[in-house]
């Protein structure tokens, strides 16, 4: 921000645009704003007041950073850098895991093992492709430990099945609280089975338009 270390001034305005070709995600070092009234806009995302320094790691850039202040009110302002991801698939921030056998996997931290209180990750998958969500275990404290993607909110304990193929399009976020544990989830990011849809269970792709999808068995019953 202007003027950073110090404090930054009103009525500030900045757009600023990564220029390389390289995938990068936001590694933030400091941030402490005038909650509500100064921004800093990227990726989707608008940020201000005063946060640690997790809250917001490891969203992938893909817009500009646009900064404005108002007339009233300072702080000491942001730093903010484009960082390479940390592997090939993921970007992870905090305690979650990426699988030592798979790149293309997360786990909750020390799964299989129970995960701990107080924790927060957030996870970034940082390749080109499209991807969907494949699901191998899942086992939380119900609507206190949430993962948070693609619009979803997913706590508890359910079969394979039922979070399945879940288009990925944004970070996906973990979070504990205080009391309560459980085995926590492995969670890995999978290549569409098809052009058109991506199906887990027995329903269908139809053999002959594979933008169309069917119930299983059909057209019997």
């Amino acid at each position: 921000s202007p003027n950073y270390p110090e404090e930054y001034g009103n009525d500030e305005f900045c757009n600023m645009s990564f220029v390389t070709n390289e995938t990068a995600v936001l590694q933030f070092q400091h941030f402490d704003t005038e909650s509500d009234y100064d921004n800093l806009d990227f990726s989707g995302a608008s940020a201000s007041g005063s946060f640690q320094d997790l809250e917001l790691q490891g969203h992938r850039l893909d817009s500009n950073v646009i900064w404005s202040s108002d007339s009233i009110g300072r702080a000491t302002g942001w730093r903010v850098c484009a960082r390479a991801p940390t592997n090939n698939a993921w970007s992870v921030w905090g305690t979650c895991l990426v699988a030592p056998d798979d790149s293309a996997c997360i786990m909750s931290p020390n799964y299989p093992e129970e995960y701990g209180n107080d924790e927060f990750c957030n996870m970034s998958f940082v390749t080109n492709e499209t991807a969907v969500l494949q699901f191998q275990h899942f086992d939380t404290e119900s609507d206190y430990d949430n993962l948070d993607f693609s619009g979803a909110s997913a706590s508890g304990s359910f079969q394979d099945l039922e979070l399945q193929g879940h288009r990925l399009d944004s970070n996906v976020i973990w979070s504990s609280d205080s009391i309560g544990r459980a085995t926590g989830w492995r969670v890995c990011a999978r290549a569409p089975t098809n052009n058109a849809w991506s199906v887990w269970g027995t329903c269908l792709v139809a053999p002959d338009d594979s933008a169309c999808i069917m119930s299983p068995n059909y057209p019997e019953e």
